[in-house]
């Protein structure tokens, strides 16, 4: 119910301008593929898990760490890990007008888009890429103990 009206919400606010991927028996995008995806969009839009308090899939990070832009529910958590302006800029969750103002701001914004990007490029690549998070896990599991 909840992924449904925030695509309905997308298809009455944006009519033909907005596109759903995967398509339609079609796999969804991975390496090269999904690159120039992020290239030949402008914004993407992400969605939580609303059963979850603190939900997110990696398509945020996967996203902004391949040079797009996306527009994501402000789940808590996420917004601490990946600031808003980092190729990424939140909404209140369930709420489809903000959803959609956000978009509406961040496509009439080539510059400031590209700008947030080229960010959250950096920043993924520096705090989360798979290496990062590996790097932090094994740091906090060694300060914990778990390694002589």
């Amino acid at each position: 119910e909840h992924r449904m009206g925030m695509l309905a919400a997308l298809r009455d606010r944006f009519g033909e301008r907005v596109a759903f991927w995967p398509r339609d028996n079609e796999p969804r995008q991975f390496g090269r593929d999904y690159n120039d995806l992020m290239a030949s969009v402008a914004v993407m839009v992400g969605d939580s898990w609303q059963g979850a308090r603190s939900y997110w899939s990696n398509r945020v990070f996967e996203c902004v760490g391949r040079g797009g832009f996306m527009v994501h529910p402000a789940v808590p958590g996420l917004v601490e890990l990946l600031p808003e302006g980092m190729g990424v800029a939140y909404f209140p969750p369930g709420d489809w007008q903000a959803m959609c103002e956000v978009i509406e701001r961040w496509v009439a914004d080539d510059e400031g888009r590209s700008e947030a990007c080229a960010k959250g490029l950096e920043f993924v690549r520096e705090n989360h890429s798979y290496t990062a998070r590996m790097r932090h896990m094994l740091d906090v599991m060694a300060s914990e103990g778990a390694f002589r």
